[in-house]
């Protein structure tokens, strides 16, 4: 184990990719599970905060300390174990995402979450419950864990598979040293049936490691993880569509989705798509510079991404592609199909440059950048959009919108030029929150709610759940040690 003390040694622990700030006392970079289980029954025992941190690519400020000790998992970075055969992998929580990737591509593998930033870590990814463009077809980090290993703030471990089920509502687990944690989950406590990343998962006869997955390190420290693989495709369908019209750019997204989803519709019968990616007129104006061919009359563009498997033909899918594109009039001059490897990587750069290019905007003017992460139900989607982007050019304010529309998920980033724009940015940040809420939606389909957003989880769920929420927070943790200031304000808890 190393302890760092310096404080001069402290910048990395205490900063994230938001460009927040933290504070701690000490950082321990620890080595195997019984180093973590020392770290947190001391950490305990001293009534000490303690929070996990991992790569530090958080745009919530979850992985910042606002007091007290640091636990970094950079150390615990062990691929232990990949079964081609049974299709698994098993990790400890420091591994990075493009680590494992690089380990499992070889091996035709590969793990279906995919954030944007891949040198996250897994157990960050479990610990929000990350996703990414591929959540459409694959779902979020939470679809792809059978096991987890844990430490409680009390030093127990304990151990959760995806097979094991609660009875109904009475929640049960057994640590490892036989102590019974039990209690029943009321049937009011419900979480928006939409993408969503924010509040314990808890529901009639589901899995106990749920509660652990998008827990945010509030409950227990993950020493590691049994990830399920899929085998890789031999190769994508990659194709950027670009529409001069918006309302033709949400019909496509809406056929699109609905056949993926195994809907009978004339003309799209086979058409699916893992990915299905949104870009604005004003994101593509910023791409211009790198991406000259971006069409100039262009006002909308949909990224649509798929794997072929064995028994289907590449050439054969993209004519199915292109007759579905034709028998909804779209001008398939308007398509960059990715017809070769080159091609691919184009198309997949340019979704990932978007957000990398707003940063360093943001960064230049010394400000924070101001990024929705909601999701509200698909028949309400278009409506949302259009009223989000409307209140934003009524401000003045520059924005760009872009996100995952095949699960109705937006991300305005609001790009603020002065303080006095940062503060109307805020006001419009909180409603467009709010608004979402409202209609059944959530303000966190994927970041998670770490320490900026603790105020819309109350008004997601309810004062009742919310206080539902803190009694398991106590069950699990009762001096409030792990995560501290993470999904509570300080003064939520005792």
């Amino acid at each position: 184990m190393i302890v760092k003390e310096n404080k001069e040694e402290f910048y990395q622990y205490t900063t994230d990719q938001a460009n927040l700030s933290g504070a701690c006392d000490k950082v321990f970079i620890v080595k195997n599970s019984q180093e973590v289980r020392e770290v947190v029954l001391t950490a305990n025992k001293c009534n000490t905060p303690l929070t996990v941190c991992g790569n530090h690519t958080s745009l919530t400020g979850s992985s910042l300390p606002s007091s007290g000790w640091v636990l970094s998992t950079e150390e615990l970075n062990e691929i232990i174990e990949i079964n081609e055969q049974e299709l698994f992998a098993i990790v400890e929580p420091g591994v990075t995402l493009k680590s494992l990737q690089q380990a499992l591509a070889p091996l035709g593998l590969f793990f279906p979450p995919d954030p944007t930033e891949d040198s996250c870590f897994i157990g960050g990814m479990i610990g929000t419950n990350a996703s990414g463009a591929r959540s459409f077809g694959f779902g979020p980090t939470r679809d792809s864990i059978l096991e987890l290993d844990f430490i409680l703030a009390a030093g127990e471990e304990i151990s959760f598979s995806r097979s094991e089920n609660i009875q109904e509502d009475n929640f049960c687990i057994i640590t490892k040293a036989d102590n019974i944690i039990q209690f029943n989950i009321p049937q009011s406590y419900v979480l928006p049936d939409v993408k969503n990343a924010a509040g314990y998962f808890l529901k009639s006869g589901m899995s106990p490691i749920d509660l652990f997955i998008g827990a945010e390190g509030t409950l227990g420290v993950i020493t590691k993880a049994k990830l399920k693989l899929k085998k890789r495709s031999l190769d994508y369908v990659s194709l950027v569509v670009f529409f001069q019209d918006l309302s033709d750019c949400f019909t496509c997204i809406d056929l699109i989705r609905q056949s993926s989803n195994n809907f009978q519709l004339k003309n799209i019968n086979g058409i699916a798509a893992d990915a299905i990616e949104f870009f604005d007129k004003n994101s593509l104006n910023l791409l211009r510079d790198k991406f000259t061919d971006i069409p100039k009359t262009a006002t909308a563009a949909v990224w649509i991404e798929y794997g072929v498997n064995a028994n289907q033909s590449y050439e054969d899918i993209l004519n199915q592609w292109e007759s579905f594109f034709i028998s909804q009039e779209i001008d398939t001059s308007f398509i960059w199909f990715g017809a070769d490897s080159n091609d691919r990587a184009k198309i997949k750069n340019m979704r990932h440059s978007l957000p990398v290019t707003v940063n360093e905007i943001i960064k230049k003017r010394g400000l924070r950048k101001l990024g929705t992460d909601v999701a509200v139900p698909f028949h309400l989607f278009e409506d949302f959009y259009r009223m989000a982007t409307q209140a934003t050019e009524a401000k003045g304010l520059q924005y760009v919108a872009f996100g995952h529309f095949g699960n109705s998920h937006l991300h305005l980033n609001i790009l603020p030029a002065n303080e006095v724009e940062m503060q109307a940015g805020k006001a419009l940040y909180s409603k467009l929150c709010t608004d979402a809420i409202a209609l059944g939606g959530t303000f966190s389909a994927e970041h998670g709610v770490g320490k900026l957003k603790c105020n819309y989880l109350k008004q997601m769920i309810g004062e009742e759940n919310f206080a539902f929420m803190k009694k398991v927070k106590e069950i699990f943790d009762p001096k409030n040690i792990l995560g501290r200031g993470t999904l509570f304000k300080l003064n939520d808890l005792n």
